[in-house]
C-alpha cells in the first residue's frame, strides 16, 4: 500500500479499514463476508493512494481492466504492442506497474495415460475389436492434438485506454 494507514482510515468506515490493518482473530475472520470486502473497497475508493482508489472504484463500478489476447502473434510484434501500450497507459496519467499486467495462463486439455499419474483415474479406456481395453491415446490419432499443451497470453489495462490501445498497438501484432 503506498498510502499511509492514517490516510486510508479517514472517515466514517474507520473501524471496518483497520479490522484489515493487522492480524485479526479467528472469530473476526470468520465474521467475514462478500458485504465486508464490499465495505472495504468503499473505503479504500476514499484513499488518497490514487492507484488503491482507482482499483476499488473499478472493482466495485464493474469498469474492470480490458484484455487483449496476443497468443500466437510472433514475439517482436508483441514487444512492440507491449512497448506501446506502456506509452498509451503513461501517457493517459496511470503509472505502468498497476495499470498493465500480462499473464499466460496454459492446459492441457486431454491428459496422456500415465500409470504413474497422481489420478489414473481421470483415463478414458474404450474397448477394442478384439476386446481388448486401451487407453484412448493408444487407438485415436485424433486425440493427439489434445495432448498438446496449450497457453494463452494476454495483456491487461484500464477500460479508459482501451480505444487508443486496439488503434495505435494493436496493429503492430502479426500471427505467426
Amino acid at each position: 500500500m503506498r498510502g499511509t494507514e492514517k490516510e486510508l482510515y479517514r472517515g466514517p468506515r474507520r473501524w471496518f479499514a483497520v479490522s484489515f490493518a493487522g492480524s485479526i482473530s479467528l472469530d473476526e475472520y470468520l465474521l467475514l463476508d462478500d458485504h465486508s470486502l464490499t465495505e472495504f473497497a468503499k473505503a479504500c475508493t476514499k484513499s488518497s493512494d490514487r492507484v488503491l482508489a482507482g482499483l476499488a472504484y473499478g472493482l466495485l463500478h464493474r469498469q474492470l481492466f480490458k484484455a487483449t489476447d496476443v497468443t500466437g502473434s510472433v514475439s517482436s510484434g508483441v514487444a512492440q504492442f507491449s512497448e506501446k501500450a506502456k506509452e498509451i497507459i503513461v501517457k493517459a496519467g496511470f503509472e505502468e506497474e498497476f495499470a498493465f499486467a500480462h499473464d499466460a495462463p496454459s492446459d492441457t486439455p486431454y491428459k496422456l495415460y500415465n500409470p504413474n499419474a497422481e489420478k489414473p483415474a481421470t483415463q478414458i479406456y474404450v474397448e477394442s475389436q478384439s476386446g481388448k481395453h486401451q487407453e484412448l491415446s493408444e487407438c485415436s490419432d485424433s486425440i493427439k492434438p489434445l495432448a498438446k499443451k496449450y497457453t494463452l497470453v494476454r495483456y491487461y489495462y484500464p477500460k479508459s485506454v482501451q480505444q487508443s490501445i486496439q488503434t495505435e498497438a494493436e496493429p503492430l501484432l502479426s500471427k505467426e
